[in-house]
Formats: C-alpha cells, structure tokens, sequence
C-alpha cells in the first residue's frame, strides 16, 4: 500500500531490534487500534530504522497543511529529528502520564488483543523498505558515486537497517559475500 492510496494517517509506527522493542510494538498497536488512531506499519513486520520513519511521515506531510501524520519509533535510543535527546519537559510529560495509568491500574486505558488490532480498519500497511530505497537515488546522486568507482562495504550488526542495506533482497546493487566469519555486504554501485 502506497501512503497516498490513505486518506487519513495519525501515525506511522515503526520498531527497532531490541529484545523488548516486539512486545512494545504489540502494546502500542492494541492501545492505538482500541482508540481508533489510523496507523501505518510495516508491510512484513520488518524493524525500520528511525530514518525511515522520518522519511515517511515527511512523504506522507509533503503538501498538506492539516491532517499531519506523526511517528514512533520503539527504541531505547533516542532520535528525534535535531539528533538530540527528546527534552526532559517532553520526556517527563509522557513519563507522568504513564505513571497515572500505572497508579489507576490501568483504568481509562482503551486496549484491544493484537490480532483484532492487526485487522482493526485503522491499521493500514505500508511498504517502508522498498518506498525508502526508491527515494534515495532523489537525495544521493549515484552517478557521481558509480564515477568514482568505490566498493561501500556495509555493516548492519544486529541493527533496524540490517533488512533495508540489502534492500529486502530487491536492492540489484547489493552482493552478499561472506568472508572468514564475517558476513558483509558490498554495495556494487
């Protein structure tokens, strides 16, 4: 699904690698499909690095004065788009807010199971990866970087970009080649 085939977006949601980002994913979905927030998330479940995110909520934003999509990104890192920690008087208002919910026992907190929310009519799938990568030859010139004839090796580690440096197995410039215990990809460009 194309984000322009959407008529209305509140939030695009996307996930890091970490071994609680899943379950925070989940309980985000199930309070934002409860409370009837139209929500785009990963065609294929994938982890989508906070640049993606970043990059869609402005193709989604581009040219509209109202109806602005947001985003969130489960990280523990923090990546807003100045590249510094979120402020304290942003951070402590969520943190109290939480807290009440905590306090109250959850009472006032809208929830659904995860697999109404994955069907709920206001979760809607987008294809992050591919949308990325065709948008980058619009920011990057790749010709000059084909001229200067360089091989780019990549490193993903365990990180959210590990899926999209290979472009989803679509991207025609990445080879994988392993070589002694390390697996590296070579961006033939």
């Amino acid at each position: 699904m194309l984000l322009s085939d959407v008529k209305y977006i509140e939030a695009l949601i996307g996930m890091d690698t970490h071994a609680l980002s899943v379950p925070a994913f989940t309980s985000a979905l199930e309070v934002l499909a409860a409370n009837g927030i139209e929500v785009m998330i990963a065609q294929r479940d994938e982890c989508t690095p906070t640049p993606v995110i970043s990059h869609a909520i402005l193709a989604y934003n581009s040219g509209r004065k109202t109806g602005l999509a947001d985003g969130i990104v489960i990280t523990p890192s923090h990546n807003p788009p100045n590249g510094e920690p979120a402020e304290s008087s942003i951070t402590s208002g969520i943190e109290a807010k939480a807290n009440s919910f905590l306090e109250d026992g959850l009472l006032g907190l809208k929830r659904i199971s995860f697999k109404k929310a994955l069907h709920a009519p206001t979760t809607h799938r987008h294809d992050y990866l591919n949308s990325y990568i065709a948008d980058l030859g619009s920011i990057i010139d790749m010709d000059v970087i084909a001229g200067a004839k360089i091989k780019l090796g990549v490193d993903p580690l365990a990180g959210a970009g590990r899926s999209y440096s290979t472009g989803g197995g679509k991207n025609p410039m990445a080879t994988m080649k392993k070589t002694n215990t390390i697996t590296c990809l070579f961006l033939d460009i």
